[in-house]
């Protein structure tokens, strides 16, 4: 059971990305600078996480493929690449074999390498607040939230955001290697499939 459940917060990784793509980041938010901790953000809009990569607590080397369901049904898909260590966090996200972004993230600065396919509306800050929210420990995020949020974490593995008592993101994992994100207020869904193991794992 505890294999199962820390496979699925490493195939939680990309969960922000597809999101993202579909349009879910807000003006407000694609402008806050990555140094801008969550407590500083307004408690109306989804806090922000920036939590340094040495709390993740583990290192991580991920293949994923990503596919979000969107309110009216249609669906995207993409591939992602993930490597997390002590000092910084990795991340190659591409489409139809065509390298989309970049992004490293080391605790006080995100930089971005962006092609010309990447969506203007895309928030990195929002694609780095999310992989936080499903990887790092509940303790590390807890600290973190401003106030009238919360995260709850159930014995199953499931993860609940809420802010002043309503869920906003559930992160579930239904089947080995499968994590499952509903966005619920927007009804947006992402399902990513974890295609390599993590680094020390068999």
């Amino acid at each position: 059971m505890m294999q199962r459940r820390r496979m699925g917060w490493r195939g939680a990784a990309a969960l922000g990305v597809l999101v993202a793509l579909g349009g879910c980041a807000s003006p407000r938010e694609a402008a806050a600078p990555a140094a801008v901790a969550a407590s500083a953000t307004p408690s109306s809009a989804m806090p922000l996480l920036r939590l340094a990569p040495a709390a993740l607590g583990r290192t991580l080397a991920l293949q994923q493929q990503l596919s979000v369901r969107g309110p009216d049904g249609t669906q995207r898909h993409l591939q992602a690449l993930l490597e997390a260590d002590a000092r910084e966090l990795r991340i190659a996200l591409t489409s139809m074999g065509q390298v989309l972004a970049r992004m490293r993230w080391d605790g006080a600065q995100l930089d971005v390498q962006r092609s010309r396919h990447w969506p203007e509306q895309v928030a990195p800050e929002r694609i780095l607040s999310d992989l936080q929210l499903a990887l790092w420990p509940v303790a590390q995020i807890a600290a973190a939230l401003p106030p009238d949020w919360q995260l709850l974490a159930s014995a199953d593995g499931t993860r609940r955001l809420l802010q002043a008592g309503t869920t906003r993101i559930e992160v579930r994992e239904p089947s080995l290697g499968v994590t499952e994100i509903d966005y619920l207020q927007e009804g947006w869904q992402l399902r990513i499939e974890t295609l390599a193991l993590p680094q020390g794992q068999p």
